[in-house]
């Protein structure tokens, strides 16, 4: 079986027995090839015993497996000037009674969790993973089965989108500008804190609710108010309109199909801060951190269809309607790392591995994420040449600022292009 594009995505790869990384390679390329085989049958007879040494080794870690991917995904960053990290966190789940270690999830499934950071060029091309982190329920995995998972992440699990926000930084080259993507469970305190170099920047949907300083009208910085972000932002005045096309919506409990349609938004911006916290003899000074807030919403909906509402916060300046649509489109990239889980999970059978412990199991989910991202970046266009796009359906068709006259805009880059089975092979 071809293992060249495997051993090239992993020559990065720093284990202690160098003949662990030709095991790797053969195994990340057996799991692509052939993920309708049960495990034991897709490794053979020539690679089964190797890979699952390496599998249970007491030393092998994780991070040390993904390693030499993490190393070529930052590699094919520096080909654009800022690339887009989505950072997310899914359930891999798993019936079997047999399997040691793993979390209780809730009160019948058990499992592993994991929190991936994925890099995608700006035009929606994936370019493979920057961090991963599993583990189990930390009060219930069994004793010698432990996953090696950071401490600030079992002492608060809201702190997986700091941990992953450090690994992002430390994994792309120095000067390489990223924008991180995230949904509205990142909207934490800690996160919005967390250190960050200069052009490693946030752009996240947020839950409206947190308490904030806004300046409302960027000409009138004295205008400023203390209250709740979603109140301050809806009562900056609206820049202009700005229309998406919204797929047909299959019928789902309590909702019925909702046919395609066109949706005109209003959008608002304001500048916000998060206000600064005084030190105390029992908790450090914070100081303010300058946001910026997006709302797009549609105020007028047809009857019995919910209105579209999104209202993000970003680190980076918005200052009129072209830059909030901007960071709008860019959102929508967000959707690359659903699609990742999609793969791992229906394409490549995460959730159909048969081994006996989380330990094990771990490591097995690991060496699958190059598989995951491969047929991407291995036939990813080069940054003076927009190709595939991943999307989410929304698609942008026109704008119009409050002063003036509409101007069409292009089409999102989704518009046109295969889908997401095409472009992930699943």
């Amino acid at each position: 079986m071809e293992t060249h594009w495997a051993e090239a995505e992993l020559r990065g790869t720093k284990l202690r027995d160098p003949r662990r990384v030709k095991t790797l390679a053969r195994t990340v390329t057996a799991l692509f090839h052939q993920p309708q085989l049960s495990l034991s049958a897709a490794l053979g007879s020539g690679t089964r015993q190797a890979a699952g040494d390496l599998f249970r080794h007491e030393d092998t870690r994780v991070a040390d497996l993904i390693a030499g991917h993490v190393a070529s995904t930052a590699a094919r960053c520096q080909g654009y000037a800022r690339v887009l990290v989505a950072q997310d966190t899914t359930y891999f789940t798993y019936g079997q009674d047999q399997i040691v270690g793993l979390g209780r999830l809730n009160d019948s499934t058990r499992g592993l969790v994991g929190h991936a950071a994925l890099a995608v060029s700006p035009d929606g091309v994936p370019l493979g993973v920057l961090s991963l982190q599993l583990w189990g329920d930390t009060d219930t995995t069994a004793p010698g089965y432990a996953l090696q998972v950071d401490p600030e992440i079992v002492r608060c699990a809201s702190a997986k989108w700091e941990v992953t926000l450090a690994s992002i930084q430390e994994a792309l080259p120095a000067g390489q500008a990223a924008l991180v993507l995230a949904d509205r469970e990142s909207d934490v305190t800690g996160y919005l804190r967390a250190p960050r170099r200069p052009g490693i920047e946030l752009l996240l949907r947020a839950v409206g609710g947190r308490k904030v300083n806004g300046a409302v009208r960027e000409a009138d910085p004295r205008h400023t108010e203390r209250g709740v972000l979603a109140e301050v932002v809806a009562q900056a005045p609206v820049l202009g309109q700005h229309t998406v096309a919204v797929p047909a919506q299959p019928a789902r409990p309590g909702r019925a199909a909702q046919p395609a349609r066109l949706a005109a938004l209003e959008i608002r911006i304001a500048a916000v801060t998060l206000p600064a916290v005084t030190a105390t003899a029992q908790r450090k000074g914070q100081p303010a951190v300058p946001l910026w807030a997006i709302l797009a919403v549609e105020p007028e909906p047809p009857a019995g269809t919910p209105p579209l509402h999104w209202l993000l916060l970003t680190t980076l300046a918005v200052a009129d309607l072209e830059a909030a649509l901007e960071m709008l489109d860019l959102y929508t990239q967000r959707w690359s790392i659903e699609r990742l889980h999609y793969t791992l999970k229906s394409g490549l059978k995460a959730e159909s591995l048969q081994l006996d412990d989380a330990h094990s199991l771990a490591h097995c989910l690991a060496t699958l994420l190059p598989g995951g991202v491969a047929p991407a970046f291995r036939d990813a266009p080069g940054p003076r040449d927009p190709g595939r796009a991943a999307h989410n359906g929304v698609h942008r068709v026109g704008s119009a600022s409050a002063g003036g006259g509409g101007r069409q805009k292009a089409p999102h880059p989704g518009a046109g292009r295969p889908g997401d089975r095409e472009a992930w092979r699943v």
